[in-house]
């Protein structure tokens, strides 16, 4: 949990954040990397409407399910080396960031976080952090997990008749679980549909949990 909470805490401390969306170079002449249209199919524009329900099934018919509470693109500042925003600016880049609270573990507060971003002119990266997540989280704060979408490695999954084609898995390489409150943090392996977010995730119980269309 207090894992969870530093990132979400720190992703402003250390990068900044403005609401500005011009060029964004002119006063300190460096470079913006602005989502562009080449972007738009990574940037699941049709997911994670704020307020709505995402809930996940295992083979058990037990569910767990995520309430949508912020979907926001903001123009953030690349600055590290500081808390207090000292550093040496290196560029500005472009932040998709979806929180989703989770509805079925709420003794705290549980989250699923996705994060898109671009840090140069040709990637687009993706990151997360996940309270059930028996692993390293990952996000730019710590890039073990990250992955470029253009060029990771894809697969097709299909789940309720439906048909992913750009499915990215994600491994904790992780063989430990960890009890916490009255759930274990154990999932060690999770799916990411490009143009759909997450769509599963697997623990090391043998449970297989797949988003519910």
């Amino acid at each position: 949990m207090k894992k969870i909470l530093a990132f979400f805490v720190l992703v402003p401390l250390l990068f900044g954040c403005t609401e500005d969306t011009d060029s964004g170079n002119s006063q300190f002449d460096v470079p913006y990397y602005k989502f562009t249209s080449s972007d738009t199919n990574f940037l699941l524009k049709n997911t994670y409407s704020r307020n709505s329900t995402v809930t996940f099934k295992n083979q058990m018919n037990t569910l767990i399910n995520f309430k949508v509470i912020s979907n926001e693109t903001q123009k953030r500042e690349f600055a590290p080396g500081t808390f207090s925003g000292g550093g040496l600016l290196l560029n500005y880049f472009d932040n998709k960031t979806i929180i989703l609270k989770s509805l079925t573990h709420t003794e705290s507060e549980h989250y699923l976080i996705l994060q898109i971003y671009k840090f140069d002119a040709n990637s687009i990266n993706g990151g997360f952090s996940f309270y059930m997540w028996n692993g390293l989280a990952s996000s730019y704060l710590n890039t073990q997990l990250s992955y470029n979408m253009r060029t990771a490695s894809k697969s097709t999954m299909i789940l309720n008749n439906v048909t992913y084609q750009n499915v990215i898995t994600l491994n904790s390489e992780s063989p430990y679980a960890y009890p916490n409150e009255n759930y274990t943090i154990n999932v060690n392996k999770l799916y990411y549909d490009i143009t759909s977010g997450v769509i599963g995730f697997d623990d090391l119980d043998g449970n297989q949990w797949r988003l519910v269309n």
